[in-house]
């Protein structure tokens, strides 16, 4: 043996059978035969797809370096009943989406198999094997159908580790009652209408590829299968990837923003058996790692010439070789051996290039494109995922220059940290910056000012809270010594975002919990029509706002938001342009992360964009959610869209929709008009007094300028009564919650419009002092009888009477319980009754209240007149 040769290892597979690691021996030496399942071509495939192609296309290049002489198949199933919905002949549909996977393969530079034989070309001998599998009794035919019999197959279950006696029916797969056991599988069905079939003793149609070694093992005395290997799914947050779940991302949509090879990267970039988490940031870090590793090749590629090799030189080499030993190889390693010894090693660059070209062709990273055509697509897709045009970084590049020229060194890094966060990072070489594709930057180096504070709002602003805390109108004591204590707004009012919105709570409209994502703008023009046309409108519904799915699933060339072709073809500026015509606002939908929830583009990193574009349509509001977020804190995320909005001169009101999970209410004062105290509402009583109470927490924070916000109305979505809604509505006026109606108001019944339209709670909601109320008291079984209550303008106090019980109760507010001096006499106003109770009541007030409703009542010291009210 040379001295530059390496003895090929042994090849040690784990085995599903066995579960264990063996050292592979081939039933023909120097033969072996792989049989991968494929795709059912009925749609483009998602990276689930491309992570099992990938990995035994690992398998099959490694084997093939080791000298094996290799046959390998993968199947197309092309015969499925998904066909038939799509519209299209189901052979012609499955012919195109077969071509496309092979487009898909090419792409990730998966070898193409050595056979890729297709169902439909093989149905005879399938029908051959299916009557040799009922001759030996393993089989039967019921009604056109043909089942498989797992209880004559005493291995069945032997490869997952399941039992028979284990295993739930019915838990995926519907229990059919002609099975003789529920377990039993589909060997053939029978042909419906429209579908593709071949003649057979029970004409029928082929499903899936299921069941592989039992039905195998019934047609043949021996599988010849000793090994069973299987690569680990893609996840999306920790769930396994899938069509059926609407989770997926296909190999397009990735290859849309991100270099193939840097997909290819990310999907082996995790034992393969291993479950892979979708991951943006893994995705980054692979392209970053795709990028550093082609100036290395380019660099090996000149001519070094022959010259001897150092014993240093041959070492190296040999480290590089027997790396191939193992199919994870690190790339990062070799950069590091390269970059500890480049000097000493120049003179063998020629024996080395060869070596790590061995490693990168047998992971499937050896791309065939010269180093400047890689260099420009990974930098376009770059500029893609950065929503800019290097026009723009090229400008941004000069204006650092002048101030660097200027020595204003503290810009010039924040120009620098910018382009950081949008993945571009700026490289100073002698006499010149250039710039490359980066994972971005996630959190601020310069501590510059992602999180900048805004200007604090004046004394007079939280003096006008506080004022009518400590004494009253009349010149007299209305209120107790602890009254401030129970009514504390000393968090309020030290930072609050000074952008001259939301003096109050804000009130309208939001698609998400009726319409989801079946939003369109004929709804949402025929929505702002009912709110005028409700009279809603003229009590203060003015914001329309557009939730999640709006836009289409991929920005534009230039990195642009676009409104979804189909449901939204006039645009969103002529949208605007109707709503103010009736005098409303518009609000539309983004996240602080890179997808919205619904996996529509987010605006993390395109903040300085999307913020533009909201402003040049003409809107008035953004709602700003938290999915999709990188793992990166919402105080980092939320600033730069906030700057961002500021920046524009619009005045957009700014919604923070972050769950509640960082505890908005200590810093999103700073940020945004309203912060999300709580996760999602549904619509249940249980979720919506869970909401109250959790929303009740951060009642101190809260004032003119910044609202808790414990989510929008399910006041006639049907899912509670006629009171719960009632007690629903007062407790969120009084928690100065915003008022945003998510029913479909275009078809309200008369008690919807009814709660929604009473004057007199929202006059509550709105009032002017703007001190969040609160949980004053609960009794009785689990807290069930509540008295809740918060000072008014005028000297007026709000309360409500909750009985959460499940039977009626007497509910009783007393002075001291809710802050006012026990001489004083109050009059009594009933909201919903819309009538004085009484003039003259002094000490307590108590009311019969039924289950699960919410009486609420204002009360108004005697002397003060209604003229100063």
């Amino acid at each position: 043996m040379s001295e530059m040769e390496v003895e090929k290892p042994d090849l040690t597979l784990y085995n599903t059978m066995t579960q264990l690691k063996e050292v592979y021996k081939p039933m023909n030496p120097g033969k072996i035969g792989i049989y991968v399942c494929g795709i059912t071509a009925y749609d483009y495939s998602h990276i689930g797809h491309a992570r099992a192609a990938v990995s035994f296309d690992l398998l099959y290049r490694y084997l093939r370096h080791l000298g094996y002489q290799v046959t390998y198949v993968r199947n197309f199933t092309d015969v499925d009943d998904k066909a038939k919905n799509c519209g299209e002949k189901p052979l012609d549909l499955s012919n195109r989406f077969c071509e496309e996977y092979l487009l898909d393969m090419a792409a990730l530079q998966c070898l193409l198999p050595t056979h890729q034989p297709r169902v439909s070309d093989h149905m005879e001998q399938i029908i051959k094997m299916i009557e040799k599998i009922i001759e030996n009794g393993c089989g039967y035919a019921v009604g056109g159908d043909v089942f498989f019999s797992v209880d004559k197959s005493p291995s069945y279950g032997q490869l997952s580790g399941q039992r028979l006696d284990h295993t739930q029916a019915g838990k995926r797969v519907a229990v059919d009652s002609r099975k003789r056991n529920p377990a039993d599988f589909a060997l053939r069905k029978a042909a419906k209408s429209g579908e593709p079939s071949w003649e057979s003793p029970w004409d029928l149609k082929f499903p899936h590829h299921e069941n592989e070694i039992a039905q195998t093992c019934a047609a043949c005395e021996d599988s010849g299968v000793n090994y069973w290997l299987h690569n680990g799914h893609v996840t999306n947050n920790n769930v396994k990837m899938g069509k059926s779940l609407n989770n997926f991302f296909t190999i397009r949509q990735i290859a849309a923003n991100y270099h193939p090879l840097a997909l290819r990267h990310f999907l082996m970039s995790a034992q393969y058996r291993s479950p892979l988490n979708y991951s943006v940031s893994q995705l980054e870090s692979s392209s970053d790692a795709l990028y550093s590793l082609s100036p290395y090749r380019e660099e090996m590629s000149g001519d070094v010439g022959k010259t001897q090799q150092s014993a240093e030189a041959k070492e190296m080499i040999k480290k590089v070789k027997n790396a191939l030993k193992f199919i994870n190889v690190s790339i990062s390693k070799l950069k590091k051996m390269q970059k500890k010894q480049r000097m000493s090693l120049v003179v063998s660059l020629v024996e080395v290039e060869k070596a790590v070209r061995e490693v990168l062709d047998v992971l499937g990273l050896l791309t065939t494109l010269s180093y400047g055509e890689l260099l420009k697509d990974m930098k376009q897709k770059a500029l893609t995922r950065a929503g800019m045009g290097e026009e723009e970084v090229l400008q941004r590049i000069e204006e650092r220059n002048m101030a660097r020229k200027s020595k204003d060194f503290r810009r010039s890094d924040r120009i620098r940290e910018l382009l950081a966060f949008k993945g571009i990072f700026l490289e100073d070489v002698p006499g010149d910056t250039v710039w490359r594709p980066s994972t971005p930057l996630t959190k601020p180096k310069s501590g510059l000012g992602l999180l900048s504070l805004s200007v604090l709002v004046s004394q007079s602003i939280a003096g006008r809270v506080k004022a009518p805390l400590l004494q009253s109108n009349t010149g007299g004591l209305v209120f107790s010594k602890s009254f401030n204590s129970i009514y504390d707004t000393s968090m309020y009012g030290r930072l609050q975002l000074n952008n001259g919105l939301a003096r109050t709570p804000q009130m309208g409209w939001n698609s998400w919990n009726f319409f989801a994502c079946n939003i369109n703008e004929t709804v949402i023009k025929e929505t702002a029509d009912a709110l005028v046309s409700s009279g809603l409108a003229d009590l203060g519904y003015i914001h329309v706002n557009i939730d999640d799915c709006w836009s289409n699933l991929l920005r534009d060339s230039k990195g642009q938001l676009v409104p979804h072709p189909e449901t939204f073809p006039s645009g969103i500026k002529l949208l605007a342009d109707y709503v103010h015509s009736k005098g409303l606002k518009l609000g539309i939908y983004s996240d602080a992360g890179v997808f919205t929830c619904e996996v529509h583009p987010g605006s993390l990193f395109h903040e300085v964009d999307d913020a533009d574009i909201f402003a040049s349509w003409g809107v008035d509001y953004l709602k700003y959610d938290n999915c999709f977020n990188l793992g990166i804190k919402p105080i980092e995320r939320y600033p730069p869209m906030r700057d961002a909005l500021n920046a524009t001169g619009r005045s957009i009101f700014y919604s923070l929709c972050e769950w509640g999970v960082d505890d908005p209410a200590l810093w999103a004062k700073e940020v945004g008009n309203s912060w999300r105290t709580t996760d999602d509402i549904n619509d249940t009583w249980a979720s919506m007094t869970t909401i109250a109470d959790l929303n009740n927490k951060w009642a101190a924070y809260a004032g003119p300028g910044g609202w808790n916000d414990p989510d929008m109305l399910e006041i006639g979505n049907g899912g509670m009564t006629y009171e719960e809604y009632r007690g629903h509505f007062s407790i969120w006026a009084l928690m100065k919650a915003p008022l945003l109606i998510g029913c479909d108001v275009r078809n309200m019944t008369a008690e919807t419009l009814e709660i929604l339209s009473n004057k007199e709670i929202i006059a509550v909601n709105q009032d002017p002092l703007g001190v969040q109320g609160r949980k004053i008291q609960a009794n009785g079984e689990n807290d069930c009888q509540q008295v809740w209550s918060g000072p008014l303008s005028g000297d007026r106090m709000v309360v409500a009477l909750w009985n959460r019980c499940s039977e009626p109760a007497t509910i009783t507010a007393s002075w001291d319980m809710i802050g006012l001096e026990s001489t004083i006499s109050v009059s009594v106003r009933d909201l919903w009754q819309h009538k004085d109770v009484t003039e003259n009541t002094s000490g307590s007030f108590e009311a019969q209240v039924d289950a699960h409703d919410c009486h609420m009542y204002v009360l108004t010291p005697q002397t003060v007149s209604h003229s100063d009210v």
